[in-house]
């Protein structure tokens, strides 16, 4: 959500969703992730927690990186005089 409040400064359009994947999605995931630690336990799940918060970090840094070379795009396109900004 924070890259697409930083998109929507630029750009004035709010994309909800990246990839097919929007607040709903999330939310069913920590659903299923809360579901997963209540059956198998805590001691299984502690152990796969730094993998998925990696995981999570890698697609913030992707989605971030991908957004900012699409708002340098735009900005290209705008620049009509050609001068260095």
């Amino acid at each position: 959500m924070a890259v697409s409040f930083f998109s929507f400064t630029v750009t004035n359009q709010f994309p909800i969703a990246d990839y097919g994947i929007g607040p709903t999605e999330i939310r069913m995931g920590y659903f299923a992730l809360n579901t997963f630690v209540a059956a198998v336990g805590s001691e299984i799940s502690s152990r796969s927690m730094p993998v998925m918060f990696a995981m999570n970090g890698a697609a913030f840094l992707i989605l971030t990186a991908q957004t900012s070379c699409n708002l340098w795009w735009i900005d290209d396109l705008a620049n009509v005089d050609g001068q260095q900004r």
